[in-house]
C-alpha cells in the first residue's frame, strides 16, 4: 500500500498572496464539486474551536449529499457522537459559477 501525504496550507498565508480562496471538495463517485470560501471554512472551524473551548491540530470538514438536493456542510460537535454543529447549504451548481463569477 502506498502512502499518501497531504499538504495543508494555512488559509491566511494563502489570503496574504490571493484575493479569493476556495476550498473545493471532490467527490468522484457522484462526480459533483463542493465549493467553499476560505471565509465559510473558517466559521465551520471557529464554531467548532468555540465549542470545544480550544484549538486543534486538524479539523474534519463533512459533506452530505441527499438525493436531488443541495450538499450539507458541516463539522461534527467534539466528545459527542452522531451530534453534527450547525449545517451549510451548498447548492450543486455553485462551482464553477462562484470561482469564475466571482459571486463568492
Amino acid at each position: 500500500m502506498k502512502a499518501v501525504q497531504t499538504l495543508f496550507i494555512p488559509s491566511r498565508v494563502l489570503k496574504a498572496h490571493h484575493a479569493r480562496v476556495f476550498i473545493v471538495l471532490v467527490c468522484r463517485k457522484a462526480e459533483e464539486i463542493c465549493v467553499l470560501t476560505e471565509t465559510e471554512f473558517e466559521t465551520h472551524r471557529q464554531r467548532r474551536e468555540n465549542e470545544k473551548g480550544s484549538k486543534e491540530p486538524h479539523y474534519q470538514l463533512l459533506v452530505t449529499m441527499p438525493k436531488g438536493k443541495s450538499f450539507r456542510v458541516y463539522m461534527n460537535a467534539p466528545g459527542v457522537k452522531k451530534t453534527a454543529l450547525k449545517n451549510q447549504i451548498v447548492s450543486r451548481n455553485e462551482f464553477p459559477r462562484a470561482i469564475f463569477n466571482g459571486v463568492l
